[in-house]
């Protein structure tokens, strides 16, 4: 039979192991609690609240939409648009000593 120990190799303490979603998630509360606003009126807050380790290990936020990117290109080919157009129509308004013709 093969057992495995998780013990701690400098005091030897076999604590338990959690995986970091599990410890993520474990250190995340909801805290409610009931508060008058500036009118007098009491209202029920509901606040989010984690711990430092929890923070520490949370994901890597998502990666931006391709809304950004699409936005990128589109303005990109604007840029290439406008410079070409600068080039081609640009040099044909000159007259033929270089200057804008009169």
């Amino acid at each position: 039979m093969n057992t495995t120990s998780h013990a701690c190799p400098g005091c030897g303490r076999d604590d338990p192991v959690q995986a970091v979603p599990a410890v993520y998630v474990g250190g995340q509360d909801a805290v409610t609690s009931r508060e008058r606003d500036s009118d007098g009126d009491v209202r029920t807050v509901t606040r989010r609240v984690t711990t430092a380790l929890s923070e520490a290990l949370a994901p890597a936020p998502k990666e931006p939409a391709y809304g950004i990117g699409c936005l990128g290109l589109f303005a990109g080919v604007v840029a290439v648009g406008t410079f070409l157009g600068r080039v081609f129509v640009g040099g044909a308004a000159r007259g033929p000593s270089g200057g804008i013709p009169a």
